[in-house]
């Protein structure tokens, strides 16, 4: 929207909040199989998705965007503009039953990349000016569905919904 769309000016700041900025080794490693059975996989996959309500998914493709030379190219076709304040947030599961949606998800992105919300890693999620991690202080941790508030429910330490207001407000005392 920003660059594409031109809306530039009429955009001071964006703030992301466990975006795969950098894209997944995790997809990177899966996207040097065999396209056959990488879409066999994704048919399971969105299998699973219909079963959680999405009613059109597309595994294949939509992973495959996330691959770190996707999203290379992205960042480099759309360019942070200088006049736009960037920052962003990452989220943590801190263990992998932290959530079942994400139990293989992050099993498997933990062992490839290290540190994740069942979706995004850390690392990946840090672009701009970087805030910092949004996780529990207990157990478990935050999810991927848990930092967009799916559950609507409180984690040890953090309400989600706070923590949206908390991010409105340190804009408003920026100025923006």
């Amino acid at each position: 929207m920003i660059n594409e769309l031109g809306m530039d000016k009429y955009i001071v700041s964006l703030t992301t909040i466990s975006t795969p900025h950098h894209g997944s080794k995790t997809i990177d490693f899966f996207y040097k199989w065999p396209e056959f059975i990488y879409k066999n996989i994704s048919f399971f996959i969105n299998i699973y998705f219909k079963i959680l309500g999405d009613k059109n998914p597309d595994f294949f493709n939509g992973s495959r965007q996330l691959s770190s030379i996707m999203c290379k190219e992205l960042n480099k076709k759309y360019p942070d503009k200088s006049d736009i304040y960037y920052q962003n947030y990452s989220a943590k599961m801190k263990n992998t039953f932290s959530d079942p949606l994400f139990i293989l998800t992050h099993f498997i992105i933990k062992l490839v990349e290290g540190d994740n919300d069942g979706l995004c890693t850390v690392d990946s999620g840090k672009w701009g000016n970087y805030k910092g991690e949004i996780t529990g202080k207990k157990f478990a941790g935050i999810s991927h569905a848990g930092v967009i508030d799916l559950y609507r429910f409180n984690y040890s330490g953090v309400d989600i919904r706070e923590k949206y207001i908390e991010i409105v407000e340190d804009l408003k005392k920026r100025g923006f």
